[in-house]
């Protein structure tokens, strides 16, 4: 895998709050382009590191330890030379996706990173909160979209 070529090897990075659609969305970029990719490609979310059985326990203090094995996880893919390696986090700030963006250009991906709706817009913070699969109140949901930071570069935009 490692000479796979390198303008072939794109790397994803998922933005949204919680219940906006990234998982369903890489989910789908992935089915759509397993053909170009065959099977060599990875998704990797903190989410599924709180995942026990078919439970989701989600404990805070665990937080920063997923997160970093979780970007392990994404640039041990990179390293491995899959064609598509995906970061399906919510990523409000900078901070958050600079490493996995970064780790991605160091290793020769293209980057693109895609917005999943609109964190300051009102109507989807209420709708996210109805609609995700964590139970994330409306109460985090506006504190996490409150902590947003828009990209200075354009996002790609999957719609």
């Amino acid at each position: 895998m490692e000479n796979a070529n390198p303008a072939h090897r794109l790397a994803i990075i998922m933005r949204g709050l919680p219940g906006s659609g990234k998982s369903r969305l890489a989910r789908q970029w992935w089915q759509q382009h397993a053909a170009q990719y065959r099977s060599e490609q990875i998704i990797c979310s903190t989410d599924d590191y709180f995942q026990q059985g078919t439970k989701y326990v989600f404990q805070p203090e665990l937080l920063p330890k997923y997160h970093a094995l979780n970007l392990v996880k994404f640039i041990d893919g990179l390293q491995a030379g899959y064609p598509l390696v995906i970061c399906d986090n919510t990523n409000m700030a900078a901070w958050e996706y600079l490493p996995y963006q970064r780790a991605a250009q160091a290793l020769g991906y293209q980057v693109k990173r895609i917005l999943v709706g609109d964190p300051r817009n009102i109507g989807q913070q209420q709708q996210c909160a109805r609609a995700n699969r964590h139970q994330v109140t409306l109460d985090v949901i506006e504190q996490m979209a409150a902590n947003f930071e828009a990209d200075q570069d354009k996002p790609f935009n999957p719609w």
